[in-house]
Parts: structure tokens; C-alpha cells; sequence
């Protein structure tokens, strides 16, 4: 028995350097063929690097950079909730048509392979239009104006998303919208963004729902109120760092079209942040706002500082804008609440955007 243990050790020890050798050689020609492939000088540190880290590698892999966008090829029927229209002015209780196209764009659409070039609109909620008719919502609308103007020469596409702010729009803008080579971008972001500011801090934070990255092990639940993580807190503020972070954003998305030969537009956002606001508004803002420490005042300056930033920016890069803060009155007769558009503000806003690409592409 002993003598069979023995032999059995001399014949493993024998293989051992044949062994030894076989891994050598297999390391060799996988440094070989890294160098021809990539020219490093240091493939055998990096190859035994990348081995013995192979499995670290897949476990670090469990965050996600959020492309917050529509699921693509979407088609039902969406009906605002009874809780939501107590809060909504002259917003029609029925069922709105909402659709995507194979990429998450927004249905129907101006789409022609032998058109002369693309427009694309981008911005949270109130590009989006979920509850306006679909052939009234301002982007197909004005894709109607253009092509009867220009005849049927402009791809129109909406890429509104409810909730984005600018640095989705930016993810956005590259990852779907910068292949396909538009010609203009218009961007019209401001509640979307300083809400997040305000209430997050930053445009990189945990929210839910907000955040530039999803981490699958966050603990904050989704659901309908995304601020439920600061329900009772007194939120402390700044609002120069608000506007500047905002300023900074959009320069950032300026800068990303101007290097892709895209020229981007820019809008103002219409409200109903008046000096005398109507009653409806002040009591949905007042239940939203107060537990938070803050005022209707407050939130109406912030919104005035992000419209005129956009102003600035828009001056500063010599763009074109698009002032709808101007020149859509603050009235119930064109948004059902602080900044949502109905039917009929969706069609003035249309002519009032219209107009002026008409002016800018002739």
C-alpha cells in the first residue's frame, strides 16, 4: 500500500513541471497576441492582471447609467386620475391616445427618408403633452406647420420624457439623437430642473426617479411621490447655485450639439407663476409647498431666475429663442396647472414655435 502511495507522488511530481510548462507556453502566446493586437509593452502584467480580476470585473457592473427615455413601441391609452384632476383646470376627463416608435419617440411623427433634414424636440412633461390630443401635442403640430410651409421636407420628432431635466436630455441627445445627425435640437427644460436642484441639491443624487445613475441596491422605494424621501424635512437653499448649476448644464448641451455640427434652440417655459396668481394655483401649490419651508414667492423667483438664464444663454452662444414664457399668457384657457399645456395651449404654442423656425430655416 505505502509502495503504491509512493509511486502514485513520484508520478505527480513528474508531471508538475509538464504542467508548470503547458501554462507557461499558454501564457506566451496569449501575451503574443495581445502585443500584436493592442502594442503594449506591459500585455503579460496586464493579461494576469485581467485574469485574475476576471470575475471582479462582472461584480462591479451593477450600476447603470439612466437613459431615461420612453419604452419604444408603446400604444395605449392613458386617463388622468380623479386625485390629479381635482388639482388640473379645463383638462378634458377622457382617454388620450399615446404611442412610441421603435426608437422611444413619440407618435405620430413627420418621418421621410427623402426629407431634408430633422428637428428634434426635447424636454420633461411639457414637451411630452401625455394628456393632450395626439395630433394637437406642439411637436407634431409643428412638424404640420414646417411641411406645409417647406413642402414635406422636415423630420419632426418629440423625445419629451415626463421628469427629465437637462442632463437627460443630454443622455438623450447623445446616445439616440446625435446619429441620427439632426439638424436642429430644441431644448426647453426649467421646473424639471430646479425642482431636482431644490429639493436633491444636485443632478447627481439618489432620487428614485431623477438620478443621472440607477443603482439597484438603492433602498428608496419608486413610487408616485418621488420626494417622499423628504416629505417633513425644511429644505435649505441656494438659489444663485441653483441658476449657476442649471447655466452650467446648458452650456454643457450647447457644447455637445456644437461639436456635432447640431445648431440647438433654445425655449423658455410658459407658466402661470403671475404677480396675482389665481386661486386654484396657490391652493395645489400651498399643499405642496409648505412642508417643505417654502412659498409661492420662493418657487415663482427661482422659475423667473431659470427663464432668464436660458435667456442669457441663448444671447451669449447666439442662438435662437424661443421666449413662450413671454408670449403665452398665464392662463387657465392654455394649462390646467402651473405648467402643463391643454389642447388649446398645445396649438398656440405650435403657431408661436412655428413661426419663428419658419423664420430661422428660410
Amino acid at each position: 500500500m505505502e509502495k503504491k502511495k509512493s509511486k502514485l507522488k513520484i508520478i505527480i511530481y513528474s508531471l508538475l513541471p509538464l504542467l508548470a510548462l503547458l501554462i507557461a507556453a499558454e501564457l506566451l502566446l496569449r501575451v503574443v497576441y495581445f502585443q500584436r493586437n493592442n502594442k503594449d509593452s506591459f500585455a503579460l502584467v496586464a493579461l494576469i492582471h485581467k485574469m485574475q480580476n476576471r470575475n471582479a470585473v462582472i461584480e462591479t457592473e451593477n450600476r447603470f447609467i439612466r437613459l431615461k427615455e420612453l419604452r419604444p413601441g408603446l400604444n395605449y391609452k392613458i386617463r388622468p386620475q380623479k386625485e390629479y384632476l381635482q388639482n388640473c383646470e379645463n383638462l378634458i376627463d377622457k382617454e388620450y391616445k399615446f404611442r412610441t416608435d421603435s426608437n422611444g419617440f413619440i407618435l405620430p411623427q413627420f418621418n421621410d427618408m427623402n426629407s431634408s433634414f430633422s428637428i428634434f424636440f426635447l424636454g420633461g412633461s411639457t414637451t411630452e403633452c401625455s394628456f393632450v390630443s395626439e395630433d394637437l401635442r406642439y411637436p407634431y403640430l409643428v412638424g404640420k406647420h414646417l411641411n406645409d410651409t417647406f413642402q414635406n421636407k422636415v423630420n419632426v420628432y418629440n423625445s419629451g420624457v415626463s421628469g427629465n431635466h437637462t442632463y437627460h436630455a443630454i443622455d438623450i441627445l447623445l446616445n439616440k439623437i446625435v446619429p441620427m445627425k439632426p439638424k436642429y435640437v430644441v431644448l426647453m427644460e426649467c421646473i424639471n430642473d430646479w425642482t431636482t436642484l431644490l429639493f436633491e441639491g444636485s443632478y447627481w443624487n439618489n432620487n428614485p426617479t431623477r438620478s443621472l445613475i440607477i443603482d439597484p441596491n438603492s433602498k428608496l422605494p419608486i413610487n408616485s411621490d418621488e420626494w417622499a424621501h423628504l416629505r417633513g424635512k425644511k429644505l435649505a437653499w441656494d438659489a444663485e447655485k441653483i441658476v449657476e448649476e442649471f447655466k452650467k448644464a446648458q452650456l454643457t448641451f450647447i457644447s455637445i450639439c456644437k461639436a456635432n455640427n447640431i445648431e440647438p434652440i433654445l425655449m423658455t417655459q410658459a407658466n402661470r407663476y403671475s404677480q396675482v396668481p389665481d386661486e386654484k394655483i396657490i391652493k395645489d401649490l400651498k399643499s405642496k409647498l409648505e412642508p417643505f419651508g417654502l412659498t409661492y414667492d420662493d418657487v415663482k423667483n427661482i422659475n423667473t431666475l431659470m427663464n432668464n438664464q436660458i435667456r442669457e444663454n441663448a444671447s451669449e452662444n447666439n442662438l435662437l429663442l424661443i421666449d413662450l414664457d413671454r408670449l403665452v399668457p398665464r392662463s387657465n384657457t392654455y394649462m390646467y396647472d402651473i405648467v402643463h399645456y391643454n389642447d388649446k395651449g398645445s396649438i398656440l404654442a405650435a403657431e408661436i414655435i412655428s413661426k419663428e423656425l419658419i423664420k430661422k430655416i428660410k
